[in-house]
């Protein structure tokens, strides 16, 4: 097991006209969490560089998966974002 800290996955929830941008540091389970008003790529990638500012010291690695909400990833390039793909 790797027992780096720094590496994250960010991830999107949505109930009824409620949303929210989760990151998950993957060792430590470390969470942060925010409200957003519409799960598309603006306020997602907004929301992720207010929320990374915070523990930039500890952050390697983000992983994301290939939803809409994550097309502007390259708004956060001070970090190695990675797109999840689907194998099949």
């Amino acid at each position: 097991m790797d027992c780096r800290i720094g590496d994250w996955k960010g991830e999107t929830a949505k109930g009824g006209s409620i949303c929210f941008v989760t990151l998950t540091e993957r060792f430590s389970r470390f969470f942060l969490c925010t409200h957003i008003e519409r799960k598309t790529a603006g306020p997602v990638s907004a929301a992720m560089v207010e929320m990374l500012r915070k523990v930039k010291g500890k952050l390697h690695t983000l992983t994301l998966d290939n939803g809409g909400e994550f097309t502007e990833h390259r708004k956060i390039s001070w970090i190695n974002t990675i797109s999840a793909t689907a194998q099949v």
